[in-house]
């Protein structure tokens, strides 16, 4: 904005034009065609220059009309002649255009320097130090009962440069302030009003078209406010600066959601896509141009919101007619009120550019059409809801319609469709039993083929080998050799094996046999190897297990004691004598298990169908064994069973690996106990299991983490700290929506021996506990419980 100075001369230096004569009885002097002009290009003019003969022959009168000069860069002197043959001494200057930046008033006074008295404002000049409080700037101008006087004006301003000046005594003043408050407080209160009118409909209707509104009109209000100077007062503690860039960037704020709400109103996703694409692109501009308004001059960014502004209304407009023209009622209501702030907008504009007069009706012209725009918006609003009843009315009474004439087709499409289903039905029904009897004939087919051939050549070997031993004399004459004897109870075990497996594999895929998990060390997996030692020996061939006897394992022992035997097994039967095969834990991971054998290894092709359980392959051991070819099955269904994996490595002629990947269990265990030695032998018995424990001795503590965490098990002495365990046990397992699940979290109930009695024992289970144990105990036999009651 430009700033306006006013300085006082000393009337002998220039001629200056006719003064202004005050007379008694009238308070208001507009001052068009009274006050000299002379502009200052640089800035640099000093009061003394301008006062002094050389310069003050310079001033033009600027003639009958309000001093308009648009948008300019220089400094422009202004002076004033008041003659005051009155006895009111107090006057004041009155310029009607709030946002020139400096305004500096010179009046003669000889005991000051240069001979003039400086009064100083404008909105760069910090609220508290100008001569009067409020928005609008007023200049004291002292003019002594019977005396002439000439003063001076000095005007700069970033913005338009508009001096519509005015000279008012005290009384007058108060009255023309006073108007411009109610005018003031009349606008802010109709967008008040209107605001909290359609925030009320968007709470109601849940209609994000209101809250579009109510943020248009807020900040096109909030723009007022700062165009209009009135926030200059509570900006005091910001630098001066601001009160020009607040105005530019409240623009940008009101432009932006103007243009949200109207993309909002039209639906000009729907309604007019190529010109939302359009509004889209001059969203960014705002958010850009206002986010540029503190890092570039303010002249250039005024200019910017010179060209901005009319882009945006005139394409407002020409959307609204776009879609008033396809058909959208409301729209016409839109257009009125865009062409209202259109209007008002460009006479503003106009008159901030000088090319019409400065008057009452131009000054307040935007905050006219603003007005009026608001309140056409709210009514283009109430007539979209007019619409959308009418739409939903006309959809009502035509779906009456339709559903009378589907009512009429319902009942014949029921039965038809009835009659169909039960059809379908009957078909489906008959359908999934013939695929279930050809799927049960292909596995029967299958099985009895599978086991009829294993068993034939067993049977057949150990026919012949009785018919060899048969006596053809004496019976108590013949002797059985001792290796024919062997290969009998050797070809008998296999069969026995064999169908052992058939018939484990058979209830493990029926789910007739589940895996009883627990947790277990190592060694209860031994015995099953031990028997691998002596067909190992007798083949010379070594086997070595090197997994930890102490290693703590989840899940069923005696399957997986299958799974290592059956593993192990296969490693002695396809390696040649001399040969090693190696059970080991892998170093990195705790639970993944190799068994490595340099035997004859497997075809890379072979592999992936010896793992996926489906095929049944048998391969004669490097001396002649033979095998059902049902162990890897079995194998791949137990480690399945307990969410593990199975693999296998191998080259042929150097040896396999195959590994067994089982996931890591560490169970939560919950001890509760009041008394403190008996937790801390507790937990001291299960320091070294894979358990993770965690201690107290209060119910309110066990509540506040049983709802944080999942617990396996749940441990609680008779006495708490602060209640019984029976108490505790009630209220911990009626605890709707635990984490831990408390149908899966198994509770443990300790008592003193002394205590315990079958009515304790048997209210304690019918409140939900898993077991009653007796106290004192041994740390070994403590463990075991525990260890046995985490499923």
């Amino acid at each position: 904005m430009l700033g306006l100075v006013v300085c006082a001369a000393d009337p002998a230096w220039g001629s200056p034009t006719e003064a202004v004569q005050l007379q008694t009885g009238q308070g208001e002097y507009v001052l068009d065609g009274l006050v000299d002009v002379l502009e200052d290009p640089s800035g640099s003019l000093t009061i003394d220059q301008v006062s002094s003969p050389g310069i003050a022959t310079r001033f033009q009168n600027f003639g009958p009309r309000p001093l308009n000069f648009g948008l300019s860069q220089s400094a422009y002197w202004l002076r004033l002649r008041v003659s005051n043959p009155t006895s009111h001494p107090d006057w004041f200057l009155f310029a009607g255009f709030r946002q020139l930046n400096r305004v500096d008033l010179y009046q003669p006074e000889p005991s000051r320097p240069f001979g003039f008295r400086l009064t100083r404002s404008g909105d760069w000049v910090a609220a508290a130090n100008r001569p009067m409080a409020g928005a609008s700037i007023v200049l004291p101008l002292a003019v002594p009962a019977g005396t002439s006087q000439t003063v001076y004006l000095r005007v700069e301003s970033d913005s338009a440069l508009l001096i519509p000046l005015t000279l008012y005594d005290q009384a007058t003043l108060g009255k023309v302030r006073m108007q411009e408050w109610s005018l003031t407080g009349l606008y802010y209160g109709i967008l008040l009003v209107m605001m909290v009118y359609n925030l009320f409909l968007f709470f109601t209707l849940r209609d994000r078209h209101y809250l579009a509104y109510v943020l248009a009109v807020g900040f096109f209000g909030l723009y007022q406010f700062t165009l209009n100077n009135i926030g200059f007062e509570f900006s005091r503690f910001l630098p001066p600066f601001w009160n020009d860039r607040a105005v530019l960037v409240a623009m940008y704020l009101a432009l932006f959601f103007h243009l949200v709400f109207n993309r909002e109103f039209l639906n000009t996703r729907h309604n007019a896509p190529r010109m939302d694409l359009v509004l889209k692109g001059l969203l960014g501009v705002c958010v850009v141009l206002g986010g540029l308004v503190f890092f570039i001059p303010f002249f250039l960014s005024n200019v910017a919101t010179i060209f901005i502004s009319p882009v945006v209304i005139l394409l407002m407009l020409s959307v609204g007619w776009v879609v008033w023209r396809n058909g959208y009622g409301p729209a016409r209501f839109y257009l009125m009120a865009e062409l209202f702030l259109a209007l008002g907008g460009v006479v503003f504009a106009l008159m901030g550019m000088g090319l019409v007069p400065v008057l009452p009706l131009t000054m307040s012209s935007l905050m006219a059409g603003s007005s009026l725009e608001v309140v056409l918006f709210s009514m283009a609003l109430v007539d979209r809801i007019h619409v959308i009843q009418r739409e939903r009315e006309g959809f009502l009474l035509e779906a009456l319609q339709n559903r009378e004439l589907a009512m009429a087709n319902l009942n014949e499409n029921r039965r038809l469709k009835e009659e169909i289903l039960k059809r379908e039905d009957i078909q489906n029904d008959l359908r999934v039993a013939k695929e279930r009897a050809e799927e049960t004939t292909r596995l029967k087919d299958r099985f009895v083929s599978l086991v009829a051939h294993d068993l034939r050549s067993p049977f057949i070997s150990i026919l012949g080998l009785l018919n060899i031993a048969t006596p053809t004399a004496d019976p108590e004459t013949v002797e059985l050799p001792k290796d024919t004897l062997e290969t009998v109870g050797v070809r008998a075990t296999g069969m026995l094996r064999m169908v052992d497996e058939l018939l484990k594999l058979n209830r493990i895929q029926t789910g007739k046999l589940i895996p009883e998990k627990r947790l277990f060390r190592f060694s209860e997996i031994n015995p099953h190897l031990h028997m691998l030692q002596e067909i190992a020996e007798r083949k010379k061939v070594r086997f070595d297990n090197q997994v930890p006897k102490t290693l703590w394992m989840y899940g069923d022992p005696m399957l997986l004691g299958e799974v290592f035997q059956n593993l192990a097994l296969n490693g002695i039967k396809f390696t040649p004598s001399g040969g090693t095969v190696t059970l080991s834990q892998k170093s990195d991971h705790p639970l993944v298990f190799s068994i490595t054998d340099n035997g004859v290894g497997i075809s890379k092709n072979n592999i992936p169908l010896l793992l996926s359980g489906t095929e049944r392959m048998t391969t004669p051991g490097t001396a002649g064994e033979t095998g059902s070819g049902l162990g890897l099955s079995l194998c791949h269904e137990i480690i399945t069973a307990h969410a593990g994996a199975l693999g296998a490595e191998s080259v042929e002629g150097k040896g396999s690996t195959f590994f067994v990947t089982l996931p890591v269990h560490s169970p939560s265990v919950l001890i509760a106990a009041g008394s403190d030695p008996d937790r801390k032998w507790m937990v001291s018995a299960l320091k070294n299991t894979p358990v993770r424990v965690m201690e107290t001795r209060e119910l309110r503590e066990m509540k506040q983490w049983m709802e944080e965490t999942i617990f396996h098990l749940v441990v609680c002495t008779g006495q708490l700290a602060d209640a019984d365990g029976l108490t505790a046990l009630e209220l911990l397992k009626g605890m709707p929506g635990l984490k831990g699940n408390n149908e899966k979290t198994h509770f443990l109930l300790m008592f003193q021996g002394a205590d315990i009695t079958p009515t304790l024992e048997e209210q304690a289970k019918l409140l939900g506990a898993d077991d009653v144990l007796t106290l004192p105990m041994e740390e070994d036999e403590f463990m075991h419980r525990i260890l046995l009651s985490i499923i």
